[in-house]
């Protein structure tokens, strides 16, 4: 981030940041307006993913998903500013562990571990918390972005509290190389793949879809824990998640299908509140052949 991008950018988003989050909120929701109806950003992705997720719904229940949904997204642009400059006290209190004790189990019986999730409520937020609030060291897998000054924000901010970023690429070397350590590696594991190399296609949400084999692969290769985390949100701004195992040794579990596990629990929180979950990223490019 050189000094033009500090001065002119990064500086007014850390002021602005010092706000509460409620004036934030008001402060970005005509970023709602705008997107939804002036720039109509992604619209049309958006309404197909959510028919052909939802075909049981009728077009009105379609289209108040899709305004919540963009409304979520004018929420949680004001959450990011908001996490520049957050305190601990604020994010503990925004982002609730339950059920610390499966976290603990696997800190106590293994060394490094892996814990999946989707692009569901706020990840950023998620990520920030981590150390704050779990027994492990966190490790954050990411794809670094093209854009040098939002990619020194993100890195910042995912950082600020302790926890460290890996680049998708180094993942299998960081892990073999830490697997008598307490860490745990976050994936966020719902991204359409770059490639359809080792994907695995899984029914999810309606429709064939390819999901990234690289946990399984990793779990296969060193045998370490997987969990899911499941989020729920109440409450604008304010986040409950929900360790759940899915996976902790092969040698007792070697039939579990880690993939389809986790894509059946991140369905499960979709539908549950599926204004939270990133409609707008082209999840379904990929199409599944048929072969005979």
């Amino acid at each position: 981030m050189n000094k033009i991008q500090k001065l002119f950018f990064y500086y007014p988003i850390k002021i602005l940041s010092l706000l509460p989050l409620q004036a934030l909120y008001f402060i970005t929701y005509p970023f709602y307006w705008l997107l939804f109806y002036c720039l109509k950003y992604r619209r049309k992705v958006t309404r197909q993913n959510l028919l052909n997720s939802f075909p049981n719904k009728s077009k009105n229940e379609i289209k108040e998903i899709e305004k919540k949904y963009y409304k979520h997204l004018s929420r949680l642009f004001a959450e990011f500013i908001k996490g520049i400059s957050i305190g601990e006290n604020e994010l503990k209190r925004r982002v609730i562990l339950h059920n610390r004790e499966v976290l603990q189990n696997i800190y106590n019986n293994h060394g490094a571990s892996i814990v999946l999730l989707g692009h569901y409520g706020n990840w950023e937020l998620i990520a920030q918390a981590a150390e704050l609030i779990a027994p492990h060291h966190f490790c954050i897998v990411y794809k670094p972005l093209h854009n040098y000054f939002f990619n020194d924000l993100i890195y910042k901010s995912r950082t600020k509290f302790g926890a460290e970023t890996i680049p998708m690429e180094a993942t299998y070397d960081k892990i073999k190389n830490s697997q008598k350590e307490k860490v745990l590696f976050t994936l966020v594991a719902d991204q359409s793949p770059s490639n359809l190399k080792n994907v695995r296609w899984i029914n999810f949400l309606n429709q064939k879809t390819a999901f990234m084999s690289g946990a399984e692969l990793l779990h296969k290769r060193l045998d370490i824990p997987i969990c899911y985390l499941s989020v729920k949100s109440s409450k604008s701004g304010y986040y409950d998640l929900y360790p759940k195992v899915i996976i902790e040794s092969k040698l007792n579990n070697s039939n579990i299908d880690i993939i389809a596990l986790y894509a059946e629990m991140l369905q499960n929180d979709i539908e549950e509140k599926p204004e939270l979950w990133l409609w707008s990223h082209k999840r379904w490019k990929h199409k599944h052949q048929k072969t005979d």
